[in-house]
């Protein structure tokens, strides 16, 4: 008798253990994927200048003609590139219009502000708190915030982890 109750119970042990283990699996993965949205959209972001001047330096006349296969396919390969690119800086350029507006709303313009002077001037964290008269944390800070909006507005609810 004692034998089967300790067998249940151990049963409900391992079980809840299991389930447990499960849950912190989803929350973890969870919190990566958000993660890496985060990650990705700060990436573009550092890059913003470079893509920009990239799709600035396109041609207009994307259809060359060449007689080589192996030469075609690879200039369609760039063209496709660059055009993937100019739409995701145009998609980037729409959601930080959007952003810049809600915060001027909300009276925080300062924080789209602090964004605006670190990932789109290129200004130093140092510049940035001697035009903004605040404080040596509060650039990142209120960077974030903006980083924070522009990836719900890129990824979607997935930024989100839903």
């Amino acid at each position: 008798m004692e034998t089967s109750i300790n067998k249940e119970f151990d049963t409900f042990d391992m079980n809840e253990a299991i389930s447990k283990a499960i849950r912190e699996y989803d929350r973890e993965k969870s919190m990566n994927q958000r993660d890496r949205r985060l990650h990705n959209t700060r990436l573009l972001m550092r890059n913003y200048n470079k893509l920009k001047e990239h799709i600035d330096n396109v041609n207009d006349d994307l259809e060359i003609k060449v007689d080589s296969t192996d030469d075609e396919v690879w200039i369609t390969s760039i063209t496709r590139t660059k055009l993937r690119t100019m739409k995701m800086m145009a998609y980037i350029d729409s959601a930080l219009e959007i952003i810049k507006e809600d915060m001027r709303r909300n009276c925080i313009e300062y924080k789209y502000k602090a964004f605006e002077l670190y990932f789109i001037e290129e200004k130093t964290n140092e510049e940035i708190t001697e035009m903004l008269g605040c404080g040596k944390n509060q650039p990142k800070i209120w960077s974030d915030v903006a980083l924070n909006e522009l990836s719900i507005l890129l990824w979607g609810i997935e930024a989100l982890g839903m």
